[in-house]
């Protein structure tokens, strides 16, 4: 009786697992059908990603690392007061165009084939900018590129030849060409400072893209002093 009692309770607590199971996978259902849909309460999100060239940990004043009271960055600390702080993430790859790479694949580099500054990312891989792409969004990329090879998977890019100067940056420009030489007069010279340039090209593209859904990538060479 005991044995039998308790194979009930057992089956009992399982079946209701399962239904618990079955009613968040049905309210799942019904919240992703209204995502991306006019008046719905779960528009897609715009996406900006931005990426600080050659910006270390203890340099972001949220983590509050022994140069934390030297280098202040407010807005960097605004978002991870209000948003998420990453405490436990690690680096795959920390050269310049291999961590590139990982970044947009997803994958590390023995798997994308971008080990050193040298390779070149091969147009047939798959990226999160291409995968945004299917998915209705407007794609872009501004800055800092340096993976050997014309973006794929955004609807617009103006990206700096190789790595790019600090001052007066040659940027190529989608539908103007692509090149990997600075001296062939495929790029345009901008005069001024890299980083106030990338971010003024980063307004622009924001404030007169074609549609609501939105994802950019601002590559930044070189770091703000009032980040």
């Amino acid at each position: 009786m005991h044995t039998n009692q308790l194979t009930f309770n057992i089956i009992v607590r399982i079946l209701l697992v399962l239904l618990s199971i079955s009613l968040l996978s049905c309210q799942d259902q019904k919240q992703s059908s209204s995502i991306g849909h006019p008046g719905s309460s779960n528009q897609r999100p715009n996406i900006i990603f931005i990426m600080s060239d050659d910006h270390a940990a203890p340099a972001i004043s949220a983590y509050k690392g022994f140069l934390a009271e030297v280098f202040k960055t407010p807005n960097i600390d605004r978002l991870a007061n209000e948003g998420i702080l990453f405490e436990n993430t690690f680096c795959t790859n920390s050269i310049c165009t291999p961590s590139r790479a990982n970044i947009l694949t997803g994958k590390y580099s023995h798997r994308n084939g971008v080990y050193t500054l040298n390779e070149k990312l091969q147009d047939d891989q798959v990226t999160f900018p291409k995968l945004m792409q299917k998915e209705g969004y407007y794609t872009g990329v501004i800055g800092k590129w340096h993976l050997h090879t014309e973006p794929k998977g955004f609807d617009y890019w103006k990206v700096m030849i190789n790595q790019g100067r600090y001052h007066d940056p040659i940027y190529c420009e989608m539908g103007k060409g692509w090149s990997m030489d600075d001296d062939d007069g495929t790029g345009t010279v901008y005069k001024g400072y890299v980083t106030d340039i990338t971010t003024d090209f980063g307004i622009d593209f924001l404030e007169n893209r074609p549609v609501s859904n939105v994802h950019l990538s601002v590559d930044d060479l070189c770091t703000r002093g009032d980040t």
